[in-house]
């Protein structure tokens, strides 16, 4: 009978950097990772020596390097909330080929805060498709590590808040623009990516250190096509103004509406701002 040859992996950029016993082990490291670099080695000294080496490995089969190489603009994005001062922000990053873009800002507003570091989860993958839209970038892939990133704007989750529907009606919205994928990581596991965003989302509130000012792009929300069926206007209520964009309850129904709306999405009431 003969023996089977182990094999020992080594993934050099992935989820997870490192050598692994088992493609088991590899494979979810490296599928859907842009540009991942790993290959397959007999001995683990082999192994090891692939990741010291400086030089990247070289693409094409015999390196295991993924052949689909078109999801080259992604980012990462994470939120945080510093509890003693109220503030919420995001940090992350967006990479257009070899470009890396660093993203981060923050925010204090009352009801925005009440979401805590969900308020920055979402304005972090905002600031990640409006940056990929600036460019004129056709697809991005964004890693986050809490579920609401990609379940809100896919209607997975109902939105109910105005930070959540306003955030819902932005994405509806560029998708007609550029083409989102969503991956999740799991977050404080050692995924370099995550880990930088954690980093930079902490940085933006102020978590061991002084709050920096918000670096970041405008984030303006679309508006939502109805069916415009009143046509008396009517004044939002509870409105206030988040990063230069009002928000607000649609004085008829109550659901959450944004600035640049001139009708609500759900009962087509018409929005008076003025």
């Amino acid at each position: 009978m003969v023996k089977r040859m182990s094999k020992y992996y080594a993934v050099k950029k992935g989820m997870k950097t490192g050598v692994f016993d088992s493609w088991a082990e590899c494979e979810p490291l490296v599928k859907g990772y842009p540009g991942a670099i790993y290959k397959a080695f007999p001995s683990k000294k082999a192994a090891e020596d692939f990741l010291e080496n400086k030089e990247p490995a070289k693409t094409g089969k015999k390196t295991g390097t993924p052949q689909d190489t078109k999801v080259s603009t992604y980012a990462f994005v994470d939120g945080s909330y510093n509890s003693s001062t109220g503030v919420y922000g995001y940090g992350g990053f967006l990479c257009i080929g070899k470009e890396k873009i660093i993203l981060q800002g923050n925010g204090k507003d009352t009801e925005m805060a009440k979401m805590r570091n969900v308020s920055g989860e979402i304005l972090g993958a905002m600031a990640a498709v409006s940056k990929a839209i600036e460019y004129h970038i056709p697809s991005i892939t964004i890693y986050y590590d809490y579920e609401g990133i990609a379940a809100w704007a896919t209607d997975k989750w109902r939105a109910n808040k105005i930070g959540t529907i306003g955030y819902r009606n932005f994405m509806k919205e560029a998708k007609k623009h550029i083409t989102i994928s969503f991956v999740k990581v799991k977050g404080h596991s050692g995924v370099e990516g995550n880990e930088e965003a954690d980093r930079l989302a902490k940085e933006a509130v102020g978590i061991g250190g002084s709050i920096p000012a918000p670096v970041c792009t405008p984030l303006p929300y679309a508006a939502v096509k109805v069916k415009q069926t009143r046509d008396t206007p009517m004044q939002p209520k509870e409105r206030y103004k988040n990063h230069g964009i009002w928000f607000g309850r649609c004085g008829k129904c109550g659901s959450g509406i944004t600035g640049n709306q001139k009708y609500c999405d759900q009962c087509g009431q018409k929005i008076d701002w003025n």
